[in-house]
């Protein structure tokens, strides 16, 4: 089951990288989602939105980051 961006609604944010039934997803508006079992658990990063993000600054940069270093390396793991 695809998941929706709970800040903009669209229908079919992009699979970044997957592990188990966790997904990494980006959506076009700019947010870092975690999918886990079809249900949007956290949501980071974009532009500032009407809805006050769903955690603080410090922890945006830090899943963004993380979520690209996993990207990266499971682009290397399937190389």
């Amino acid at each position: 089951m695809p998941a929706t961006c709970p800040s903009c609604s669209w229908p079919s944010p992009m699979l970044i990288s997957s592990r188990g039934t966790t997904r990494y997803l980006r959506c076009v508006c700019g947010k870092w989602l975690v999918d886990q079992q079809g249900r949007v658990s956290l949501m980071a990063g974009g532009a500032p939105s009407r809805r006050r993000a769903a955690v603080s600054e410090p922890v945006v940069e830090s899943l963004a980051a993380k979520v690209a270093e996993l990207a990266r390396l499971t682009a290397e793991v399937d190389r």
